[in-house]
């Protein structure tokens, strides 16, 4: 249950004062209002039952704290309990307590279940920091980050074998018997020909889910949906070539590469921050097109987009260039003259000049 209630109206309140008026946290509170928070993920709670929870603007900000000054849950809560310009920033009187640092967790999983709240905390600060005249330029830059998966890489055969281990172990606990007449799982480390473990795996894999299959029934859903899930797995024609998934835990996560000599296992995201100010806008290319509407809503007539790309990525701007063209045939984006740069160990590539006007548009590129 969420519930509101009033902030620092404690007579101890007067310690503030002790706070430098330059002070960094001090100078975001008079210019960011972060209650808007509480209204974005009142969803995320129920209003009529349960206990009080912790409102979301005070855990949004304990996460603020904690990405700037680079603290674990634990020492987060342990300084903010006596830190003056901590509990200032956070809204909370002198006396107050601090939530348990399970709940940060608790938190960041179960009210963040998504991208979707956090770009609209980032759409609506940025608003605010437009307003309040923090952002004055015209220019934005796209850049990509890696995140490593928080799992190892598996080989195929190695994850067939798991596969097997899931199917049988929920065909057991749900059945309440061993299954019998199992094959004997192949050694696949000892075959020397990668090609050919693949194959002794796959087999190996396809009898236990025809065992299984024959001695199951349709009530016994987890079995069931176990084997489902192992079928998508294995009949994707990238999972024997290992650009599939390589990992029952993080079935997401990718192989990509760094560059010709250097690969990573996980995710690959875009940012999208003011040039000047480094303020990141955007983690997502929909909400970057939603930027640039407000732009043009703002009536700025130049836009400038510098993409750092490494080789054959340049071809990751034509989804983006496509976009902004759609925009302008259904006539949403009117005035906007948009400078795409492509940027390659700081030397540029490419010029791709975009006039976006009320009645026609044409693009060009200006190689240099």
């Amino acid at each position: 249950m969420l519930r509101l209630k009033p902030k620092q109206f404690s007579f101890h309140s007067v310690l503030y004062d002790k706070i430098p008026e330059n002070h960094i946290l001090k100078r975001i509170h008079s210019v960011i209002d972060f209650s808007f928070i509480n209204d974005l993920l009142k969803e995320y709670y129920c209003e009529t039952f349960g206990r009080p929870a912790k409102e979301p603007e005070l855990m949004c900000k304990l996460l603020f704290l904690q990405e700037l000054y680079n603290l674990s849950d634990e020492r987060l809560i342990e300084e903010a309990s006596y830190n003056l310009a901590y509990l200032y920033f956070l809204g909370l009187d002198p006396e107050d307590t601090l939530p348990d640092k399970s709940l940060l967790s608790k938190f960041r999983t179960k009210r963040f279940p998504d991208d979707k709240p956090l770009d609209k905390i980032l759409t609506n600060i940025v608003k605010q920091c437009v307003d309040k005249g923090l952002i004055k330029g015209n220019s934005i830059s796209i850049d990509a980050t890696h995140i490593e998966a928080n799992t190892i890489k598996k080989t195929p055969e190695r994850l067939m074998k798991h596969l097997a281990q899931k199917i049988i172990q929920a065909f057991e606990v749900e059945n309440g018997q061993t299954l019998s007449e199992l094959p004997k799982v192949p050694n696949y480390e000892e075959i020397e020909d990668h090609k050919e473990a693949k194959a002794v795996m796959k087999d190996y894999i396809d009898r236990v889910i025809d065992l299984v299959e024959k001695q199951s029934t349709p009530e016994e859903q987890k079995t069931n949906q176990t084997i489902k899930k192992a079928k998508e797995i294995i009949s994707d024609p990238k999972f024997l070539q290992q650009k599939g998934v390589r990992s029952i835990i993080d079935e997401d996560a990718r192989v990509g590469r760094k560059s010709k000599n250097q690969d990573f296992y996980g995710y690959k995201t875009e940012f999208v921050m003011t040039t000047d100010e480094r303020i990141i806008t955007s983690k997502q290319m929909l909400i970057f097109l939603l930027v640039l509407l407000f732009i043009d809503w703002m009536k700025m007539s130049l836009v400038t987009i510098k993409i750092r790309m490494n080789g054959s990525a340049a071809k990751g701007i034509q989804p983006l260039i496509r976009s902004i063209l759609l925009l302008k045939e259904k006539k949403v984006l009117t005035r906007l003259v948009i400078n795409i740069i492509l940027i390659s160990n700081n030397v540029r590539l490419a010029l791709y000049t975009m006039f976006v006007q009320k009645d026609k548009h044409e693009g060009s590129s200006l190689l240099d």
